[in-house]
């Protein structure tokens, strides 16, 4: 009747419990190197930010206010951490934020964007962040990046829009949308352009297989 994080070894499917506490813990989000984990957690009232080892030790809290912050995705170096929050807005009007891993250094994306909940993804090089954005009933894909907060849309339509994943080049986001009548896989340029529906039949969860 709580929600935890937990781990599971693939080989041997063996599943391990990291967190125990009173608050729900969700959002967990591996750093590059495999030796840590961020996730958001209500165990001391209301949505902050989390590192911990991976084996669920040395817990600390990065973020302390009163406001919502989840969705914690570590950039591609494991220098920074982007999370979403309305601590500068309503609870419709949700930013993305970044800061690094020892939670200082906090820097503000975007303004008045109402950042979905949905992970943001880095680029492989970490100079842009595709995040979710709703529109009223609709949602949209949109990305900002770092140098300038410079933000463009994406995936923007009369339909669904999200799901969306970086190529490991960084030079096409592969995404689900409804514009076509049903949920398909597209890709398109990093700035949103020639995009291409791949699928036939309602798609999800569109990963990119990476070379060996």
């Amino acid at each position: 009747n709580n929600i935890d994080v937990y781990i599971v070894d693939v080989e041997s499917a063996q599943v391990k419990r990291l967190t125990s506490s009173p608050g729900e813990d969700r959002d967990p989000f591996w750093s590059p190197d495999g030796t840590r984990l961020a996730f958001s957690s209500t165990r001391d009232g209301n949505s902050e930010i989390y590192v911990m080892r991976a084996d669920g030790s040395d817990v600390r809290r990065l973020t302390n206010n009163s406001a919502f912050d989840a969705s914690p995705t570590w950039s591609p170096t494991g220098s920074a951490i982007a999370f979403v929050s309305d601590r500068d807005g309503t609870r419709d009007l949700r930013d993305l934020y970044v800061m690094r891993p020892d939670g200082q250094g906090l820097t503000r994306l975007t303004v008045g964007a109402s950042v979905t909940k949905d992970m943001s993804r880095w680029s492989p090089d970490g100079s842009r962040i595709a995040f979710q954005i709703a529109r009223g009933e609709n949602y949209d894909i949109a990305v900002v990046r770092l140098s300038d907060r410079r933000l463009t849309d994406f995936a923007r339509s009369a339909a669904y829009d999200g799901m969306y994943t970086w190529s490991p080049d960084g030079m096409h986001v592969a995404f689900i949308s409804g514009r076509d009548g049903f949920d398909g896989v597209y890709t398109a340029d990093a700035d949103g352009r020639h995009s291409l529906r791949l699928t036939e039949t309602p798609s999800l969860n569109p990963e990119w297989r990476h070379r060996q």
